[in-house]
């Protein structure tokens, strides 16, 4: 399972419990946060998925560092409020980039850290992770931990 990792403050715990709930999946971290600004915050996300990573036992894979992608996918959306239109834009980007990373890897299935936070929309990330699961013939796996 490929899982698309934002920051440790979600990541630990989130792959903690993924790891009870499938001892026999292979998990494997997938940062890719191309809407982290400054890079400086960027590197020390990275740095912090990196610990529990190593902690927990699981491979990391960082993907690109794409920031005028990012830019260019949300301009004209700097205003909006968290769950607005800008995070779907940021969830249809980042979501897809797993299950592309999933296809690449072999992975039969993908998931999120986002889904751990209260400060993100599950009903988006559900119809999102759903769409994309159905596109690319991957599991999409949902967990509210």
């Amino acid at each position: 399972m490929l899982v698309h990792l934002c920051c440790s403050v979600d990541a630990g715990y989130f792959l903690k419990k993924l790891k009870e709930d499938f001892p026999a999946e292979d998990i494997v971290g997938f940062f890719y946060d191309p809407n982290i600004q400054p890079y400086s915050e960027y590197a020390l996300r990275l740095l912090d998925v990196q610990y529990s990573c190593n902690k927990l036992g699981i491979n990391l894979i960082e993907g690109a560092y794409d920031i005028n992608t990012w830019f260019n996918k949300v301009k004209g959306l700097e205003l909006e409020p968290e769950k607005g239109d800008r995070c779907t834009v940021c969830f249809d980007l980042r979501l897809e980039t797993t299950a592309l990373k999933a296809l690449e890897l072999n992975h039969k299935s993908f998931t999120t850290t986002l889904l751990i936070s209260p400060k993100k929309s599950q009903d988006k990330l559900q119809i999102i992770g759903e769409k994309l699961a159905n596109k690319y013939k991957l599991q999409w796996v949902f967990k509210d931990y």
